[in-house]
């Protein structure tokens, strides 16, 4: 079964598989650990005491049969003193026991004469008798010699006295049948399995006996060991073989004159372990099976788990696209598909804010980048339908002046209707309202609504959104949405409301501050061009009649805004440059000499000069420079041809002249009207732009016939300067 590792290569996916991983094997690791490092304590602790059991048994035999010996030598030491036979080897006994000679290989005596006698099997050697062994055997007791050989065990002599009042009655000795004195009757190992005896001496020196299948070497540690206590354990190595030993010494010089003898029982660790064998060889089977369930588990859980949070990290990536429309679909009963349903609400909350965010910024910058106030109310009605979920839209312009009067601009959905704005004024009442609520008001459209809404309840609005637009603490402006019934608004809904409102403020600020600089500017420009005309009375009020005519043809040919503006500067400045020249020579009676006639056309250059340190009026200075250039190339300064000169300066020549052959001058009377219009006519296409004249006598004609020169002059003095918008 193939396990698929994809969900690896997530982080979160690898923390949790060996998060999961961990959590399942090292419980079970760890357990068994103790485990097994329990069950090796209890097998150890039940192997030192079946040691200890076995080899407290083991020499209480040996005690047992030197005890039976014993009593066997003095039944043989008492047949002899009683000159019976002795006994043979391999003889039953009359009463069906086995006779003595089966414990013991051989008897000799040692007679007191010193003569040696070989009662049965070969003649035995006599060990040299000490004070103490003459006196044990004098109170009736066994000697006992241990005596170290080449052979794999030592041989065992038991001495004793046939008359212990007199030892001059001689000694029998016999020697034991050794496999018989360690092992019993049936001279074979009767211990555990892999379980070795071995007997020492009572110091642990000397090896007296050890099983056939052991090649017992101590080490010196338990030696040392063996010398300075009576019993314990120690644990030694045999080659690679470790081996765990009980020692226990059997005192027997009370009954035999020895020091003792040292039981050591042996038992290999790998026997003493040997239940833990099938764990070691099941616990890698069970492990490997645990971890194969595990990663079944972990794979089925984790993939469970990840695939919802790879929707979810999906869907992030989507929102953060602003794909606002994205939703998470998970179907797992679980936190995870209430995750996603709480996501899918996020985001659908995040579509809304952010598309009310975009739909605000695209409103709030056609508004704020409107410079004049109409196209602010345009812009902002037409918009508002896209923030609330109105049926009509109304702005009421205040009065700067009144406060109280005004005009209302009515809306439908995103479509202007027809009509002129209406004259508005506001009670008391209504003005004490809106400035104690400041932010916004929900008022229904009853017969006794304000005047500025009732556009609005004429037009089948119930209910409406009043949001106030204060301009430095002052009533601005109304902004109204009307409702076919009490709408219900959310709090971002109002708040980004009442910001339009708000940006709508700024704007108007920004639009009456650029008409109180445009006022200013154009009250400059005719200030500047009456000081120039009051020099003389001769031309009083020429500037702004030219300037007037200038605007009419320019009108006329379709020139733009932009376009107009530049001819309005440059017409009302024209002549700026003849601030320069004394007001003798403006007013001299006669004609001008060449000397002066140079000064005098000089005052273009002049004007140009003056103008220029203006950056405002860069584009007006060609009008300045070039309205005395003639089309046929025979003017000042320059002596331009055609389309060489400026429009503006083209038509400001026709304007000029028309406005100078009707004024009177102090060498000459005004011209009349139609003989000027017919001078005009007759210059086209030599002094005059053939297209301008003809746009000049287009408009001459639809004026018609105004009377004498008196009546037309009188006309042409009292217009005003007309706006270029």
């Amino acid at each position: 079964m193939r396990i698929d590792s994809a969900f690896l290569r997530s982080k979160v996916g690898r923390r949790i598989f060996f998060l999961f991983v961990g959590c399942a094997l090292l419980p079970i690791i760890a357990l068994a650990a103790v485990s097994y490092r329990s069950v090796t304590r209890d097998l150890r602790a039940q192997s030192e005491e079946r040691l200890r059991q076995l080899g407290k048994a083991q020499g209480m035999a040996i005690l047992e049969r030197l005890v039976l010996l014993s009593s066997e030598l003095e039944l043989v030491a008492r047949r002899v003193s009683g000159g019976q036979a002795p006994p043979t080897l391999n003889r039953p006994s009359e009463a069906g026991e086995q006779d003595s000679v089966d414990r013991f290989t051989g008897f000799t005596v040692s007679w007191d004469s010193g003569q040696v006698e070989s009662l049965v099997g070969s003649p035995l050697e006599i060990p040299e008798l000490g004070d103490q062994e003459v006196e044990h055997l004098a109170k009736g007791r066994a000697v006992l010699y241990l005596l170290q050989t080449d052979q794999q065990q030592a041989r065992v002599l038991m001495a004793r006295a046939i008359d212990p009042d007199s030892l001059a009655a001689g000694i029998v000795i016999g020697e034991v049948d050794a496999p018989y004195l360690w092992w019993g009757p049936l001279r074979s190992n009767n211990l555990p399995a892999l379980m070795e005896l071995c007997i020492y001496d009572h110091v642990g020196h000397n090896e007296l006996y050890c099983s056939p299948s052991s090649a017992v070497t101590l080490p010196p540690a338990a030696i040392a060991q063996m010398g300075s206590e009576s019993r314990g354990f120690f644990s030694w190595n045999d080659g690679d073989t470790e081996y765990l030993a009980c020692h226990r010494l059997f005192v027997l010089r009370h009954g035999f004159l020895d020091p003792g003898l040292t039981v050591v029982l042996s038992e290999s660790t790998e026997n003493m372990l040997e239940p833990l064998k099938d764990f070691k060889r099941t616990f890698p089977l069970i492990l490997l099976t645990t971890l194969w369930v595990v990663l079944l588990l972990a794979t089925s859980q984790i993939r469970r788990s990840l695939v919802p949070l790879e929707k979810l990290q999906e869907g992030t990536h989507r929102i953060a696209g602003r794909e606002f429309d994205t939703r998470v679909e998970i179907d797992s009963g679980d936190e995870f598909e209430e995750l996603a349903d709480s996501f899918n609400a996020m985001a659908g909350d995040l579509g809304r804010q952010f598309n009310a965010l975009a739909t605000m910024n695209e409103i709030v910058q056609a508004v704020l980048s409107a410079l004049d106030t109409e196209t602010i109310v345009g812009t902002t009605l037409a918009n508002v339908n896209k923030i609330l979920p109105c049926s009509h839209v109304s702005i009421t312009l205040l009065d700067v002046d009144s406060g109280i009067t005004g005009r209302t601009f009515d809306w439908g959905v995103g479509v202007k209707i027809d009509g002129e704005p209406t004259a508005t004024d506001l009670s008391s009442e209504d003005l004490s309202r809106l400035q104690t609520d400041r932010d916004y008001l929900l008022l229904d459209l009853g017969a006794d609504c304000p005047a500025y809404l009732r556009g609005l309840r004429d037009r089948g609005e119930r209910s409406a959104l009043v949001l106030p637009i204060f301009l430095k603490g002052e009533l601005a402006a109304i902004l109204a949405a009307g409702f076919k019934k009490t709408p219900q608004l959310t709090q971002d809904t109002l708040e980004q409301a009442r910001q339009l409102a708000d940006q709508v403020a700024v704007a108007l600020s920004n639009a009456r501050l650029i008409e109180e600089l445009d006022r200013l500017s154009w009250g400059t420009l005719t200030a500047l061009a009456r000081a120039i005309d009051a020099k003389s009375h001769w031309t009083m009020g020429h500037s702004e009649r030219v300037t007037a005519m200038a605007l009419r043809i320019g009108r006329a040919m379709d020139l733009s805004e932009e376009e107009l503006g530049v001819l309005h500067q440059g017409s009302l400045l024209h002549d700026i440059g003849k601030i320069g020249i004394g007001s003798k020579m403006l007013d001299k009676p006669s004609r001008l000499s060449n000397a002066e006639m140079d000064v005098v056309r000089g005052h273009v250059e002049m004007g140009a000069r003056i103008l220029e340190p203006v950056p405002a009026l860069a584009a007006a200075l060609p009008i300045v420079l070039q309205h005395h250039e003639q089309y046929d190339g025979k003017g000042y300064p320059q002596g331009l041809v055609g389309e060489e000169i400026h429009l503006g300066a083209r038509i400001l020549m026709v304007a000029d002249y028309y406005d100078a052959m009707r004024s009177a001058r102090p060498y000459r009377p005004p011209a009349g009207r139609q003989e000027v219009v017919n001078g005009i006519a007759k210059e086209a296409g030599k002094k005059f732009d053939p297209q301008v004249v003809g746009v000049f006598l287009h408009l001459i004609r639809e004026e018609g016939e105004r009377g004498e020169d008196k009546q037309d002059r009188a006309a042409w003095s009292g217009s005003s300067v007309l706006s270029p918008g």
